[in-house]
């Protein structure tokens, strides 16, 4: 996909009435996009229609409020037409397709979204799509070689993406998000691309004005990708790959949390080994009361907090 100019590089002040929610849906959407380009023009129709419907099922309903009004029918249009794209237009077309409305109704809601962001803004986008990368590699690497190519080219969408915010407030983050891209190419085992993507997303987080803030933010972040991707998309291996970002948030919160509240952190550490055990076990109906449970004790925790 040929990418869109850059916008212009934002304020490195302290985000302002920036919308850090729209922005990363907005971002995932674009990804999932060039996955649908990419794959369909090297051949594959299922995994063109699959990454074409990604954006419309999966996360305009929780965009869409948050688009403005007059917005939301160009966009929704849009969407719609880049779904049935694959299979009816020739790969080019569809390429044209999918750059019009990136020019067009995404671009638009890119700049309501955006304005105002600073550097905790870009730190955080970037987090949010290491974190979705690490994810979609480890369901393309499921069983150790590449069985699901289509995943691989979601985590290249979100790490050129993540590079494309990084850059703007750490050269060095930078440069270990292009060491992960190289990764990805080479093929290298989950485990390994996963342990750089912890390490690129400690650097960009030492960058944030409140660490804190934003290791809570990514823990409930991943918390909910665990049940999207399990429940929602029947992904296992992507749903242990997002819990086993739960608790690495989660290790480096618990003891400052738990010196506040200590039999809430404990009941949280609990709720986090059940939910494990029934994705583990494939338990659907099991997982989901495990999950519920184990969001309720973190809101809890979280209006505890001072």
């Amino acid at each position: 996909m040929k990418l869109l100019p850059l916008m212009s590089l934002l304020s490195l002040s302290t985000a302002g009435a920036a919308n850090l929610s729209a922005a990363a849906d907005l971002e995932l959407i674009r990804a999932h996009l060039y996955a649908s380009v990419t794959t369909y023009a090297g051949g594959s129709l299922q995994w063109g229609k699959k990454h074409a419907g990604h954006s419309l099922e999966e996360l305009w309903a929780h965009l869409s409020p948050q688009v403005a009004a007059g917005q939301r029918p160009a966009f929704e249009a849009g969407l719609k037409a880049i779904q049935v794209g694959p299979g009816t237009l020739a790969p080019g077309a569809y390429e044209e397709t999918v750059n019009r409305f990136l020019s067009g109704p995404w671009a638009a809601a890119w700049t309501a979204a955006s304005t105002g962001a600073g550097a905790d803004f870009e730190v955080s986008l970037t987090t949010s799509l290491l974190t979705n990368a690490r994810s979609d590699y480890a369901a393309a690497m499921a069983g150790g070689t590449l069985s699901n190519p289509g995943e691989q080219q979601d985590a290249v969408g979100f790490l050129n993406r993540a590079l494309v915010h990084g850059a703007k407030v750490s050269p060095q983050g930078a440069q270990g998000i292009e060491e992960l891209q190289i990764l990805l190419l080479n093929g290298a085992a989950a485990d390994v691309f996963g342990a750089r993507v912890e390490q690129v997303r400690a650097e960009f987080q030492a960058q944030h004005n409140d660490a804190g803030t934003e290791r809570r933010r990514l823990l409930e972040l991943s918390l909910k990708a665990t049940r999207e991707e399990y429940v929602g998309e029947g992904e296992v291996d992507e749903g242990l790959a997002s819990l086993a970002d739960v608790d690495g948030q989660w290790s480096l919160l618990r003891t400052a949390l738990g010196a506040r509240n200590a039999p809430l952190v404990q009941e949280f550490s609990a709720a986090l080994i059940k939910l494990r055990a029934t994705l583990v076990a494939n338990d659907t109906e099991a997982f989901k009361v495990a999950h519920i449970t184990a969001l309720d004790v973190w809101q809890r925790i979280k209006a505890a907090r001072p």
